[in-house]
């Protein structure tokens, strides 16, 4: 299972347990450094993550990390022009010629009338050269279902996480995996929910504080039980999770151990409201 260093938090605050601004620049550095040295070659980033981009590439990042950039996702009507400029922009902000992955943000953005010509658009730039894999960015069973009526993309970024085993149940993980579609995590700790002391969940997941509570008695750490549960489902290609802190970089890269396939992994799910951010 392959670790992929999101950036959001390179560019903005991001996370719900987390009130500071985004990482500094000596930090910033910092972790580009563990982060190599810790066998990560891959970074994801997106135009939506603030100055995200544009930090990767003062840091000449491309020099050490395959890129992975996204179009933007607060639009929603993304016409094939409108997607190709970003792209270019990205690629400027990154001081990079290709990216590793291109990804749709969003699948409202191939729900609309443009939406054949965006996979068009994104096919395009891989056989140029410029995205080595192009692929979607989506929430839930329906969204994946709308992409694989409308294309095969080279990987789709996903959540689950040990609290939301949605994707598991329904089946949808083991048909991607069938159509060797690439299976890309997100979400694996819940923007940090659940690392997170039970004592100082906020009031929208305090419901979860009995769950939480579980994952730090029963494990060595709560980082250990959410990525042995993505690691030992045999389902997930790569996991993309964030940092702002080098202790936090240090406590995810050393937390994949094997021996903890036969856990009751079900007893830790969630309903739909608590492990769907858009419900917070």
């Amino acid at each position: 299972m392959k670790l992929i260093l999101g950036t959001a938090q390179f560019g903005l605050p991001y996370g719900v347990t987390r009130t500071d601004d985004h990482v500094d620049d000596t930090t910033l550095q910092s972790l580009l450094k563990q982060a190599a040295k810790a066998g990560i070659d891959m970074l994801d980033t997106s135009p939506a993550y603030g100055t995200s981009e544009t930090r990767l590439g003062q840091f000449n990042a491309v020099h050490s990390f395959a890129l992975q950039t996204k179009t933007f996702g607060g639009q929603f009507d993304l016409a094939p022009e409108q997607l190709e400029e970003q792209f270019s922009n990205s690629l400027r902000a990154l001081q990079a010629s290709e990216v590793e992955s291109f990804l749709v943000h969003s699948v409202t953005q191939l729900k609309g009338t443009a939406g054949g010509s965006l996979i068009r658009c994104l096919q395009s730039l891989k056989d140029k050269g410029l995205a080595k894999r192009i692929g979607v960015s989506v929430y839930d069973a329906d969204d994946i279902d709308t992409v694989l009526e409308m294309f095969r993309p080279d990987v789709i970024q996903l959540p689950i996480s040990i609290a939301d085993q949605r994707l598991v149940h329904s089946g949808h993980l083991e048909k991607l995996k069938k159509l060797d579609i690439t299976t890309q995590a997100r979400s694996v700790f819940l923007q940090g929910l659940l690392l997170t002391s039970p004592s100082e969940l906020p009031p929208f997941f305090r419901e979860a504080s009995h769950m939480v509570q579980q994952l730090h008695e029963n494990f060595s750490t709560p980082e250990e039980a959410c990525m042995a549960f993505v690691g030992n489902s045999g389902l997930i290609d790569e996991v993309v999770f964030g940092v702002h802190t080098l202790q936090q970089l240090e406590r995810i890269t050393t937390s994949v151990v094997p021996g903890l396939k036969n856990f009751h992994w079900k007893s830790y799910a969630l309903s739909d409201d608590l492990v769907d951010p858009r419900k917070w």
